[in-house]
């Protein structure tokens, strides 16, 4: 994972939180975070996949170890962040506790292809392992389509209103409502009635009677 092809600088405008971008020779995009986990730089992680959504990429892998250790809070935004992408290929997240996050996705997001992992050889080893099986001799993967990115856009906005709703039924208030401002990015807005439901959400957070 050491050696790239191409390395780039990615900076957020006027976020102070730096990622850097790099495309190892095995195909995989590689982002690694200088400095801590915070909703601007997941914002900006958010808007950088969505970039690559026009390239054929065989994996990505997200160096989150100088953070630290990742609450709840930043655990919830790297999933929400991963549950809205629209690239077709799984994810391998290095952190210094795995272990945490890889116990919130086996009880409640089995359908994300996401895999916290403590170094950068088990996310090449992760990345391996959840790609499909291709001939010898195969080229990249062809760039996604139109109309899959659209119909994977559907899946993730669906998928992330039903984590949505799973977590205001819990109590987390502010889980959920993290859920619904990552629809709203990606799809530009709440479908019908979801509006109300945020503001009811909203209520209960700061432990108004609805």
């Amino acid at each position: 994972m050491n050696g790239c092809k191409a390395t780039a600088a990615v900076t957020g405008p006027s976020l102070g939180r730096r990622w850097r971008l790099a495309f190892p020779p095995d195909g995989a995009a590689l982002f690694v975070l200088e400095g801590p986990f915070d909703r601007a730089a997941a914002m900006t992680l958010r808007n950088r996949i969505e970039e690559l959504t026009a390239e054929a990429r065989l994996g990505l892998v997200l160096d989150l170890s100088a953070a630290g250790e990742l609450d709840a809070g930043q655990q919830g935004r790297l999933l929400r962040i991963v549950a809205t992408a629209t690239l077709a290929s799984p994810v391998a997240a290095v952190m210094r506790n795995p272990e945490a996050l890889h116990a919130r996705i086996f009880t409640a997001h089995r359908e994300l292809r996401l895999w916290p992992v403590p170094t950068r050889v088990d996310a090449r080893l992760a990345l391996d392992a959840a790609a499909p099986p291709r001939a010898a001799g195969d080229g990249p993967l062809a760039p996604t389509a139109g109309g899959d990115l659209a119909a994977r856009r559907r899946r993730a906005v669906g998928r992330s209103l039903r984590w949505a709703a799973r977590s205001a039924a819990m109590g987390d208030y502010a889980d959920a409502l993290g859920w619904l401002e990552l629809v709203e990015a990606v799809d530009g807005g709440l479908p019908p009635g979801w509006s109300e439901r945020r503001r009811s959400w909203e209520r209960g957070r700061h432990h108004v009677p609805v």
